[in-house]
């Protein structure tokens, strides 16, 4: 017997909810979510793995920006950038990341 994961609808308007916000949950469960959330994840991602060196600035359509304040850092990981790529990916679970693209941050 499969439990569900989502709130009856006499809950979901107790609970004020409206009717964006149940499709929104309905999308996330069924795991139909786009850009977005995918986008938030590699971020989070990217910065946990960071250690301080960088700052995520934006994540589209596969190409995942950093910004460095110092130049030094970015020449050194610009040399490791396949691994990156791989270990972000690995850890989404998911090829999302093919691109990563540098910056300096003044």
């Amino acid at each position: 017997m499969k439990a569900k994961n989502r709130l009856s609808v006499k809950n979901r308007y107790r609970f004020g909810w409206n009717k964006s916000d149940y499709l929104a949950q309905r999308a996330i469960l069924r795991h139909q979510v786009g850009g977005s959330l995918s986008s938030v994840a590699v971020i989070e991602v990217a910065e946990k793995l960071s250690g301080g060196r960088y700052e995520c600035v934006s994540f589209k359509k596969g190409e995942l920006k950093l910004g460095f304040t110092d130049y030094d850092q970015l020449v050194e990981l610009k040399f490791t950038k396949n691994d990156l790529i791989n270990e972000i990916n690995e850890k989404l679970q998911k090829p999302l990341v093919k691109e990563i693209l540098f910056a300096i941050k003044y």
